[in-house]
């Protein structure tokens, strides 16, 4: 694939937010499970080796899933996302979904369900089965919806004209 015509990088705000806190509470914790081996504080120390083994966690997940999400980037004849590269050829649909987690309780207002949360995504279907997934806590799908409908639509129109020029029936 030639040069991007649009790239879009992810939102990792929250990550790092996470990554600063998470190392945070794993340095304080520290520091509290010294004082409490210091000063024979038993429960004092439990908490706090709990707790800060739970903020390096935290730190470093939250480095690792930065480190993991690539840019999105549109080309001329394809896309690449986080799972990988695809052609406009090897397209079968392009959906933007909106997903509702419902409560687990049968509970009905005006009729529905009560929807608890709601995630968009852009999927991406190929049609060997593989799924393109991108959610709207990482990308801004809006965007990158509309530029990419309308370059796999004019990718489109612009293949059906060159095979009814190489294939006049």
């Amino acid at each position: 694939m030639e040069e991007a015509l649009y790239i879009y990088e992810p939102n990792t705000s929250e990550l790092s937010l996470y990554t600063i806190l998470g190392f945070a509470a794993f340095v304080l914790c520290s520091l509290l499970f010294y004082y409490s081996l210091k000063h024979h504080k038993q429960l004092l120390l439990l908490f706090s080796g709990f707790l800060g083994v739970i903020g390096l966690g935290v730190g470093i997940f939250s480095i690792i899933n930065q480190q993991k999400l690539p840019n999105i980037e549109i080309y001329q004849e394809g896309l690449s996302t986080p799972q990988g590269k695809v052609s406009f050829d090897d397209i079968r649909k392009i959906e933007l979904k909106e997903d509702k987690q419902h409560s687990k309780y049968p509970i009905h207002r005006g009729g529905e369900m009560i929807t608890i949360d709601t995630i968009r995504m852009i999927l991406v279907e190929e049609y060997s089965g593989k799924a393109h997934v991108m959610t709207e806590f990482n990308y801004p799908l809006q965007e990158i919806y509309s530029n990419l409908s309308v370059l796999v639509k004019a990718y489109q129109e612009k293949k059906e004209k060159e095979e009814s020029v190489t294939n006049p029936e």
